[in-house]
């Protein structure tokens, strides 16, 4: 199945970029010679057999509300994952005493802190989970949240999760709960029904009604931090933190969180990317919305579970799928699965992708299409004096330099000038809704970076600017992280950066104009 090409979302300064291994291949690194089949080892005594660069990580799923681990979706994604990464040993999780309607029931009814624990113990006894060198894991819906419950409450004990991918999760709580599909649908009425009857916090519903765990109504916020029996507690907001969270949410790779655009199950959706949502009414009564970003956040930027360290060591992820919740395509799912699970340790190609559908670009965002690339906007940098060392070529040499190199082109997704474009607007992930043609006729070219590279042994980065009017807003850190990123995908990279000496009146003029140690 051919996959789009991917655009890199930049919803913050230094978030990774999005590296999917179908569309535009840019590195192509020898493949580990590999078995034809690969196929898990049940009761392997240790993981000192496990071959990294071979053998796809397991895969835990936590599915969501009113789902049971044997529901024929949940058969479909991991046969898909198989597809993937042949010979994946997939864990769904179950609850009740048996899987179909016990294990539904327990979506519902239950207390979370409990079925966390018994998870906890559930994977550590798994004799392939126990003893592989670490799993992936992926929640559907309340699935994610309580992945993540697991990862900081047992995370240091139990089998390490690599890599946290999150559906439409409610990671910072539902302010509705979710209507019931269907009117015979006995176990979501019997769910609702117990809500209208008493208070959310009851200390009965509390422990006993799984989505009322992760209710959080900002208008309410006393009276969750005082009685919720999971959500205040695994988001370390009451006053008393525990340090143990963060140090073992931080400790994964990548977290991996998925939006769907048009989601209106969870309320609010936004919830999804960790963010926020202040609901008020104005004088005539009409409802106004207050998108609150991640970074806004004290749980961010006090770094409570460690979601500040992740972004760090661009752990952070943010991605937005079109369509309504859990609305999920199998071409999504593929580029998702292709780019975040498999083996520890990746040979083969590593690659990075533009989307030719550029629907919903969040903020900047960097591509490496080089056809793409403004050659006169291009040009016209390298005439600037900012750009001291370069100098303004012939198009057809500026041609060939592109075509001949892998270019890392930053964008801005609309034709304002830097000293136009809004401060503030830097780090949050609002979303640009516009036709693909209004927003390639509006790009404008603001960085660059150029590799010179035989795409195995030798790397060369020079050329890396970004505009005056652009400066100042972690931009170019995000440009060098995403450089440095994809050279490090290849482990026997040379990397060198070009430099020139500057001596006489010319080191003058440009020590005045950039000042004592801004050389660069």
């Amino acid at each position: 199945m051919h996959l789009s090409p991917i655009t890199l979302l930049f919803a913050a300064p230094a978030l990774s970029f999005v590296v999917f291994p179908e569309a535009q291949v840019f590195l192509e690194l020898p493949v580990a010679s590999q078995s034809d089949s690969v196929s898990p080892r049940p009761g392997r005594p240790t993981s000192d057999d496990y071959d990294a660069y071979a053998d796809p990580l397991p895969v835990v799923i936590w599915h969501g509300l009113g789902d049971s681990a044997d529901a024929a979706g949940l058969k479909e994604i991991a046969e898909l994952i198989n597809e993937i990464h042949e010979g994946t040993y997939v864990h769904i999780i179950s609850l009740g005493a048996s899987e179909g309607a016990p294990d539904r029931q327990q979506s519902f009814f239950g207390n979370v802190s409990q079925q966390i624990d018994q998870v906890c113990d559930q994977l550590a006894r798994d004799p392939i989970l126990r003893t592989a060198p670490a799993i992936d894991a992926i929640g559907f819906s309340q699935g994610g949240q309580f992945l993540r419950g697991y990862i900081e409450r047992c995370g240091h004990w139990a089998p390490r999760v690599r890599n946290l991918i999150t559906f439409g999760s409610q990671h910072n709580g539902i302010a509705e709960f979710q209507k019931c599909e269907s009117p015979t649908d006995w176990l979501c009425q019997g769910a609702n029904s117990l809500l209208k009857a008493s208070t959310v916090w009851s200390n009965f519903v509390q422990s006993r009604l799984v989505p009322a765990q992760y209710y959080r109504n900002l208008n309410d916020y006393d009276n969750y931090l005082a009685h919720s029996n999971f959500l205040a507690d695994i988001n370390n907001e009451r006053e008393v933190k525990n340090p143990q969270y963060a140090a073992n949410l931080a400790a994964i790779d990548d977290f991996i969180m998925i939006v769907f655009a048009e989601d209106q199950t969870v309320v609010p959706r936004e919830s999804s990317w960790f963010f926020d949502v202040n609901v008020t009414k104005d004088e005539d009564g009409n409802e106004q919305r207050q998108v609150i970003p991640l970074l806004d956040l004290d749980i961010y930027k006090q770094d409570w579970i460690g979601l500040k360290e992740l972004r760090q060591k661009n752990g952070l992820h943010f991605y937005k799928l079109q369509g309504g919740h859990m609305d999920l395509k199998t071409k999504d799912l593929e580029a998702i699965f292709r780019g975040h699970l498999g083996p520890l340790l990746k040979k083969r190609g590593a690659r990075i992708d533009y989307q030719a559908n550029r629907d919903n670009i969040v903020d900047h965002c960097l591509g490496t299409e080089y056809n793409l690339i403004p050659l006169p906007s291009l040009n016209a940098a390298f005439a600037s004096p900012q750009l001291y060392w370069a100098k303004p070529l012939p198009e057809p040499d500026l041609r060939a330099l592109v075509d001949n190199s892998l270019c890392f082109a930053l964008y801005s997704p609309d034709s304002n000038s830097g000293a136009e474009h809004k401060k503030g607007d830097e780090g949050t992930a609002t979303t640009a809704t516009a036709t693909t043609a209004a927003i390639t006729s509006t790009r404008v070219l603001i960085g660059f970076a150029r590799l010179v590279t035989d795409h195995v042994t030798l790397s060369y980065l020079t050329d890396v600017y970004v505009l005056p009017a652009w400066q100042g807003r972690g931009l170019g850190r995000w440009l060098v992280a995403c450089v440095q990123e994809v050279t490090g995908l290849v482990g026997w990279y040379e990397r060198m950066m070009k430099m020139r000496a500057v001596t006489g009146t010319e080191a003058y003029t440009v020590l005045e104009w950039k000042g004592p140690g801004n050389v660069f």
